[in-house]
């Protein structure tokens, strides 16, 4: 069931009905904890849509997270504290291991084992679950955060499971902590809570990037990905860069639908990018692209590693340890294992250019605006590579695509320049209706919203494609 489907509006219709109608007649705890119930039930719902077997995956991480948390609370000794939180992680990885890595790791291992002239041949027909990487990481975070005293461990397991299962969030993100989500939590949600004109700014902002911009641009990056032998370098450059819209409308549209979504409820989530091809250097593309994965990675990985406050050596080790897993978590490929490698690789360079430069007066008196579009064009150049990598099936298709983009060739097809160019003016409008959207009036935001209603109607492509994030 998708945000962007028909079959979602009746759920989402039932849903927001049960939530607001069924709890009018209640109030404080009685109100709270029905809420509760209904969300929950309803998460329930949305994620059997896919795969009603898996859904014990999802209700056994919550219960066995929130008593794993409970128990280290409780815990007499650091001792046992840390056996608990190593069987809560040990539990979790183990799941996301078998579940997401399992035929990656068997089938390099058939690879190794023909190396050495030997058969092996281990079949495993794993079915990935929808959503795991992100409540998996939720899960763990929370675990960890009880266990450093960070947060206070939550009492009701049904709270712990709008956490964790909450449908706006549940299968492609935003990454939410517990202490963002908790304070949520505590009171019953009241309709003054909804902050209605957002909530529908948000979630039509979403639908146009996914199925008016993504979704129409796939048509340009898909063809090229599949044949590139049948595209010279503008063809290719014009399919890399059709991917480059199609990745962040489709991610950033499913953010801005789930954060419409949540607050239709009462909830905020957090923002997850902060448009990232604006960047001027690598390392701020990373504060503005998936911003609740590269704080998480930050805070549970490369700062228990060590972080900057190490030697320089060690810091650059821990760096490169953190993106190459980011690039593992984002799927089970030796292509996301490069695409991770190549970030970590740019912010080591970025950060040592900025350590060289500090203090020194520049060669060359360039002004600052040269100085920030020369930055900005280095890092959407730096980002495109990096996207052929995240985008190619395989390692050789890559690589016939970087050669064609830096080897001039003339020949093969091209696709039409309107179509890329049309879904990058949808984009700027988008944008800058959000920015003066208080200061227009509400009739005028109205006409904007039947508008986007309409051209949705009339130009969104037959059957809506999967969000991209889901596969992850």
């Amino acid at each position: 069931m998708l945000f962007a489907s028909v079959a979602f509006f009746p759920f989402l219709a039932a849903t927001l009905l049960a939530y607001w109608g069924l709890t009018a007649a209640f109030r404080g705890e009685r109100r709270r904890v029905l809420q509760h119930a209904l969300l929950v039930a309803a998460s329930y719902w949305f994620y059997m849509s896919w795969n009603a077997k898996l859904l014990v995956l999802i209700v056994g991480t919550t219960c066995f997270d929130w008593l794993a948390a409970r128990l280290i609370d409780r815990a007499a000794t650091p001792h046992v504290r840390k056996w608990l939180l190593a069987a809560s992680v040990v539990g979790n990885l183990g799941v996301l291991g078998v579940f997401k890595y399992a035929n990656f790791f068997l089938e390099n291992l058939d690879a190794g084992a023909a190396v050495l002239g030997l058969q092996v041949s281990v079949v495993v027909n794993v079915v990935l679950p929808v959503g795991i990487s992100f409540y998996t990481f939720e899960s763990l975070s929370y675990v960890i955060d009880v266990y450093q005293r960070r947060t206070a461990p939550m009492r009701s397991v049904l709270d712990y499971a709008v956490f964790i299962s909450f449908f706006p969030h549940l299968v492609a993100g935003p990454i939410v902590r517990v202490r963002d989500f908790a304070p949520q939590l505590m009171r019953a949600m009241m309709p003054k809570d909804v902050d209605l004109g957002t909530a529908i700014y948000r979630f039509l902002l979403g639908m146009t990037k996914k199925v008016l911009i993504s979704d129409q641009i796939a048509r340009i990056a898909d063809p090229m990905f599949a044949n590139p032998s049948a595209y010279g370098t503008a063809g290719v450059w014009a399919g890399v860069l059709a991917y480059a819209v199609q990745i962040y409308c489709d991610f950033s549209g499913y953010t801005d639908m789930a954060i419409g979504i949540a607050l239709l409820f009462g909830y905020r989530l957090p923002e997850n990018f902060d448009m990232p091809y604006l960047a001027r250097n690598v390392t701020e593309f990373w504060h503005r692209w998936h911003i609740s994965l590269s704080t998480w990675l930050r805070d549970y990985l490369f700062i228990p590693l060590g972080g900057s406050r190490t030697t320089p050596g060690r810091m650059r080790r821990n760096l490169l340890i953190v993106m190459l897993l980011g690039g593992l978590w984002h799927g089970a490929s030796w292509n996301f294992v490069i695409w991770g490698a190549w970030h970590g690789v740019g912010l080591l360079v970025h950060k040592e250019w900025t350590r060289l430069r500090a203090g020194r007066t520049p060669f060359l008196a360039v002004p600052a605006v040269a100085r920030r579009m020369a930055g900005g064009v280095t890092t959407l150049l730096f980002v495109l590579v990096g996207w052929v990598f995240f985008r190619a099936q395989t390692l050789g298709t890559a690589a016939a695509i970087l050669r064609t983009m830096f080897v001039f060739d003339p020949a093969g097809a091209l696709p039409l320049v309107p179509a890329l160019v049309a879904p990058l003016v949808l984009i700027v409008a988008g944008h800058v209706l959000g920015t003066f959207r208080p200061r227009v009036p509400s009739f005028v935001q109205a006409g904007a919203y039947g508008l986007i209603i309409a051209a949705l109607f009339l130009f969104a492509p037959d059957g809506t494609q999967p969000f991209i994030y889901f596969q992850f």
